[in-house]
C-alpha cells in the first residue's frame, strides 16, 4: 500500500516541474524537412524567409530562431555578441549532449551586458541528416533564466522527419 502511495505521490510531484505543454509540431525546413521540433503552448512559431522564429510573448524581447548553418558555435556566437553590441562578452563552454531521439547537440550559453542589462545567448548546433543547423536563443539574462526549461525541453523534442516522408 505504501508503495503505491509513494508512486502516485511522485508521478503527481513529476506534473508538476515546470515542463511546457506543447501546442504544436512544426517541419524544418518548410521546402524539404529534415526534422520536427514541438513549439510550447503560448509559444508563437513564423517562418521569415528560411528562419523559423519561435517566440513565448508578443514583445519579441526573447526569441529563438532555428536555421541552417556552417558556421561553428563559438564564432556564431561572437559574431551575435558583436551584432547587438553586448559589452563585456563572456563566451561559455560547449557541452554535448544527445537527444531522446539520438540528435548529438552542442549547447553553448554566453552571456554579456547591453547597455544596462544583463543578455544571454544561447546556441544549440545540431545535425540532422547532411543539414547543420543552429538554435539560437537571445534576449534579456532574466527571461533567458525563465525560458531555458522549454527552450530545453524544444531542443529535446527535435525528432529527424524519416526518409521518403
Amino acid at each position: 500500500m505504501m508503495t503505491k502511495f509513494l508512486a502516485a505521490a511522485l508521478l503527481l510531484l513529476s506534473l508538476g516541474t515546470g515542463a511546457p505543454l506543447f501546442a504544436a509540431e512544426v517541419s524544418y525546413p518548410r521546402a524539404k524537412p529534415q526534422f520536427t521540433i514541438e513549439v510550447p503552448e503560448g509559444w508563437k512559431a513564423t517562418f521569415r524567409a528560411e528562419t523559423l522564429l519561435l517566440m513565448p510573448n508578443a514583445d519579441g524581447s526573447y526569441q529563438v530562431q532555428i536555421e541552417a548553418t556552417r558556421e561553428p558555435a563559438p564564432e556564431r556566437a561572437r559574431r551575435r555578441a558583436a551584432e547587438v553590441k553586448l559589452t563585456d562578452f563572456e563566451l561559455g563552454t560547449p557541452a554535448e549532449a544527445e537527444n531522446q531521439h539520438k540528435v548529438t547537440q552542442t549547447v553553448l550559453t554566453s552571456r554579456g551586458q547591453r547597455g544596462d542589462a544583463a543578455y544571454a545567448l544561447t546556441l544549440v548546433a545540431f545535425s540532422v541528416g547532411d543539414g547543420r543547423y543552429v538554435a539560437e536563443a537571445a534576449g534579456p539574462a532574466d527571461a533567458n533564466r525563465k525560458h531555458n526549461v522549454a527552450l530545453l525541453t524544444m531542443m529535446d523534442s527535435i525528432k529527424p522527419v524519416a526518409a521518403g516522408n
